[in-house]
This record gives C-alpha cells, sequence and structure tokens, in this order.
C-alpha cells in the first residue's frame, strides 16, 4: 500500500484505517479462530497499515497525519463484543504509543471513536 502511494504520488502525507468486522459470537461461545480472526483485521490490520505508512512518511522526510477508527466500545465495552471491544481498545493504545514515538518525526497519529453508525456492517444490529 504505501509503496504503491509514493510510486504514484512521490510521498505519503495522509492514511485513515477504517477496516473492521464484528463478531456475532457470545463470549462462551467464541472459538479460539474466531478471536483470531477478529483481532488480525481489527487490530493487527491498523498496526501494520500504521507501519507501513509511517515507515513511508519518515523516508520522505516527515510529516503526515494517521487516523485510526476505533469506536466508543475501546471505552465502555459492549454486552457480547468482548474481541471487538478488545480490539477496539488495542486500537486506541496503539494510537498512544505510536504518535508519542512519532511526534518528533511530525506525523501526527489520532483515533477517532465513533458511536453507533448505521452502516451496512452493524444494521442487523438495529433490526
Amino acid at each position: 500500500m504505501a509503496d504503491y502511494v509514493v510510486s504514484e504520488l512521490g510521498r505519503f502525507d495522509i492514511a485513515v484505517h477504517a477496516a473492521g468486522i464484528v463478531s456475532s459470537h457470545p463470549p462462551l461461545e467464541m472459538t479460539e479462530d474466531d478471536w483470531n480472526h477478529l483481532i488480525a483485521i481489527n487490530m493487527n490490520g491498523v498496526f501494520f497499515c500504521c507501519q507501513a505508512a509511517g515507515c513511508a512518511m519518515q523516508a520522505s522526510g516527515g510529516g503526515g497525519v494517521i487516523i485510526n477508527i476505533s469506536s466508543i466500545a475501546a471505552q465502555t465495552g459492549w454486552p457480547g463484543r468482548t474481541s471487538y471491544a478488545a480490539a477496539k481498545a488495542g486500537v486506541m493504545l496503539i494510537t498512544q504509543s505510536l504518535a508519542v514515538k512519532w511526534a518528533l518525526p511530525g506525523i501526527r497519529v489520532n483515533a477517532v471513536g465513533p458511536g453507533w453508525v448505521a452502516t451496512e456492517l452493524i444494521k442487523p444490529l438495529f433490526a
């Protein structure tokens, strides 16, 4: 991703990491594979995309903005959404850690933690 952006545009200035999934498995029924799949997408994906973007931003002299999409669930939890809340809390802490680490090269790292948004992903929950 980062290599493509740099090859097409010359530098990497902004990244928004918004991919995410929810699990319909209650905590007592969630398998290790279910847990790992959700964590891989919602938390690991954010980290590795931040890593790629941060590397590209620093290689071009610093500066840039990374915005990670977390969730209000990172601070409040949701019944039956343990893995989702854990992953989004991880996103918040990844964001905070990278914001401190990359402040000197001028890379701002922030997160947005929205509440319920009627996306295709959660429309069934509203029903």
